[in-house]
């Protein structure tokens, strides 16, 4: 199975923090493949990890690569990828 994209939310946006070992790795590995890391709007913002107001917002502080949005966007941004099975964690 290949993996298109990665959303994250609430505290898990903290591991797309620039400096942050684990999220280097993560945003190098998704440059290579072409998947999408997507941190949820409201809680980039509420954690300083965006700026902006919802719906607008951009990513800020993190690991190259990382975009904002809200999860509906999701499914939009994966669609030319033909996504059959969504996991959520």
């Amino acid at each position: 199975m290949d993996v298109a994209g990665m959303f994250f939310f609430e505290d898990n946006t903290f591991i797309l923090r620039k400096g942050d070992p684990t999220g280097d790795r993560l945003a190098k590995f998704a440059n290579e493949k072409g998947i999408l890391l997507l941190m949820c709007d409201q809680c980039a913002l509420q954690r300083k990890l965006a700026s902006g107001a919802p719906r607008n917002a951009r990513a800020d502080g993190t690991v190259d690569g990382v975009e904002v949005g809200c999860f509906p966007g999701l499914y939009k941004a994966l669609a030319p990828a033909e996504v059959d099975q969504l996991l959520m964690l």
